[in-house]
């Protein structure tokens, strides 16, 4: 492809006025899926993703067209899912599988059934997955609200607000249950965010950035590097290399 082709693909997406999903409504999907949010994931029964605005045009064929958007929602879901603690193989394994079946849907329905099926089951073990670490129902309604809330700063006051406890002693609850302070617990799974971002993603690091709610770009590229060992663009630079061997 070249620049003549993205130029005028851009033209008529203006034009037409269709544009892809915001990143913060997918960044929210993934992670209701990730933290096995079952009760935002039900409202999705009735819900048909063929219908949503702005869905990208992958195959002048229509079936082929919703199949690859499927296809890449699953392969999405299933490293969120490991990211968030799946076991890689078994959430590698569910993925392959799904994308056999759809390969095999012959309608529309059949796909969109089949996805809400995928989001489902993907939803359910991360759901099995969070609930075998025992949390205080305190920390398990901050935990929820972090992962649903990655692309908005996160305040204390917003946590104790929630839970009803004192700042003091959810800082010392949840550092006691977690491992981590809260404000590490938040700037790691931005961080994951950020990685899968880097990774599976075409935002700048200006927009990852500003979708997650750092101060700074600096400051995003100072505490990544610190976190993770190299800067974001070294680390998208060096899984760019991974994913093209």
């Amino acid at each position: 492809m070249n620049e003549q082709e993205l130029d005028y693909r851009l033209f008529v997406t203006r034009e037409e006025n269709v544009y892809h999903m915001p990143y913060t409504e997918e960044l929210d999907f993934y992670n209701s899926v990730k933290s096995g949010n079952l009760e935002k994931i039900k409202q999705l029964k009735y819900a048909d993703f063929t219908k949503q605005p702005g869905l990208g045009c992958l195959s002048e064929n229509y079936l082929q067209n919703i199949k690859y958007h499927f296809v890449i929602a699953t392969a999405m879901i299933a490293r969120y899912c490991i990211e968030g603690g799946l076991e890689h193989e078994f959430a590698y394994n569910a993925s392959d599988l799904y994308i056999n079946k759809v390969d095999k849907c012959i309608s529309k329905s059949e796909v969109v059934s089949l996805q809400y099926d995928m989001i489902q089951y993907f939803t359910t073990q991360m759901y099995k997955l969070r609930t075998a670490k025992i949390y205080s129902l305190p920390i398990t309604k901050c935990i929820d609200y972090i992962y649903n809330h990655l692309h908005t700063s996160i305040s204390r006051n917003t946590l104790t607000s929630i839970t009803g406890l004192s700042e003091g002693y959810l800082s010392r609850l949840f550092k006691k249950e977690t491992g981590y302070s809260i404000s590490d617990y938040i700037r790691n799974r931005k961080l994951d965010t950020a990685r899968n971002m880097l990774t599976h993603s075409e935002y700048s690091i200006t927009m990852i950035s500003e979708t997650l709610c750092f101060a700074s770009q600096s400051y995003f590229i100072s505490v990544f590097k610190k976190c993770v060992g190299m800067t974001p663009l070294q680390y998208r630079n060096y899984y760019s290399c991974k994913l093209e061997m």
